[in-house]
């Protein structure tokens, strides 16, 4: 098997002390994979303290689309990378939800990102009802768009995450995430990595991992799992 990409997305699952504890546990892992932890803002410095020069890197969950200015209880992509941070998870489902992030805001987000020499995990995928309408592909092709705009997608990395698989325990069927990834790929170039994400565990990674255009998995409970976890970078 060629080397993955294996995003850890903590979320906000774990406290600053549990997120340097389990770090500590995956530090001295030997994995075929590249490995990259994404831990809550409060805990970066931290669990950057705990991975330094083991191998591991560190990934924010989320920047700013400013570079510094009067923005209460935001972060600024300088300041991550200064922290240690080479990557950030820009578009999650979560945020679109929660917080009403657009593609707008993201395609914002990507260029501080890019500017701050940091690299985006862009998020994209459908609901179920556009699933279901078989409108998926139409709607993808547009976050991708939008998103990407004026963006060198050879600076990115881009993270398929159906929405109505995330946190349900129902992933997508691996042959399907395959074919939305080639459609993916031949839209943004083959050379740009394409991660699968939703209702990634222990028992079914190994599927995604397998298939050709998947360039690895970015995993969100599983991963606060420490067993789990090892065995799917393992």
């Amino acid at each position: 098997m060629r080397r993955k990409i294996i995003i850890a997305n903590w979320k906000m699952y774990l406290s600053t002390r549990d997120a340097i504890l389990l770090a500590g546990k995956y530090n001295h892992l030997k994995s075929p994979h590249k490995v990259i932890l994404a831990p809550s803002f409060t805990a970066l410095s931290g669990v950057e303290k705990t991975i330094r020069g083991n191998g591991l890197k560190l990934c924010a969950q989320n920047i700013f689309w400013e570079e510094y200015g009067a923005y209460t209880g935001e972060v600024a992509g300088l300041d991550i990378k200064q922290i240690g941070c080479e990557y950030v998870i820009l578009g999650h489902s979560e945020r679109r939800k929660y917080a009403k992030e657009n593609y707008e805001t993201v395609n914002k987000k990507i260029k501080l990102a890019l500017k701050a020499k940091l690299i985006p995990v862009v998020c994209v995928g459908e609901n179920l009802r556009e699933r279901r309408s078989g409108h998926a592909w139409k709607v993808i092709e547009r976050q991708l768009r939008i998103g990407l705009k004026a963006v060198d997608k050879k600076k990115v990395i881009i993270a398929y995450e159906p929405i109505w698989a995330i946190g349900t325990g129902n992933a997508e069927d691996p042959i399907d995430a395959e074919r939305m990834h080639t459609h993916i790929k031949k839209h943004v170039g083959k050379g740009i990595p394409v991660l699968y994400g939703g209702s990634v565990n222990g028992k079914n990674f190994e599927a995604f991992l397998t298939q050709k255009n998947i360039d690895g998995l970015l995993v969100g409970g599983a991963s606060t799992k420490c067993k789990e976890f090892t065995e799917i970078i393992s």
